[in-house]
């Protein structure tokens, strides 16, 4: 029904509603064609990306300026290159949601440059220091560089912050 009705506003030109309407029916992409082409860029780059098509979410992101959201979605893509040079251009020191530092270090990470993926990680970490999930990738970065007990005392913390951990952190430390 949700469909039908927003066949029959875009019809008679009412691309707003017809919009919402594709959204209630999970039409994403037709969705968000149309928020794109009422300007509503960040709210079609949401629904490309809920409709599976990461590319035009990368792309619309990046045309309205929601960088660290391109980059998540080039990221998606298994563009890393791309996701870097993106994540790259916008500041560390602004970036204030964990979340996509998290993701700026996973990619940094993944391209083996584990400098900068240390750096994302600890500004995670500055904005909320009960963040298990930085802790948890920091653990695993100082493991994959041979520093184990700077490892081990980030799994500690995480596991502290997050009972998903802990479990898997009850071992014996003199194994």
């Amino acid at each position: 029904a949700d469909e039908i009705r927003a066949q029959y506003y875009q019809n008679q030109g009412y691309l707003l509603k017809s919009a919402q309407y594709y959204e209630r029916a999970g039409d994403y992409l037709n969705a968000a064609d149309l928020y794109a082409g009422l300007g509503e860029m960040k709210k079609a780059g949401e629904l490309y990306l809920k409709g599976g098509d990461s590319r035009t979410a990368a792309e619309t992101f990046y045309a309205c300026g929601e960088l660290a959201r391109a980059g998540e979605a080039y990221e998606n893509l298994g563009n890393y290159e791309r996701a870097i040079e993106i994540y790259h251009s916008v500041d560390i020191e602004h970036l204030t949601s964990p979340h996509h530092l998290i993701n700026c270090g996973l990619v940094h990470f993944r391209m083996g440059d584990f400098e900068n993926a240390e750096k994302y990680w600890r500004q995670a970490i500055r904005i909320n220091e009960k963040n298990p999930f930085a802790h948890y990738n920091l653990a695993c970065l100082y493991a994959a560089r041979g520093e184990f007990d700077r490892a081990w005392d980030h799994y500690a913390v995480a596991a502290s912050f997050s009972e998903i951990f802990i479990k898997d952190l009850e071992v014996d430390q003199d194994i």
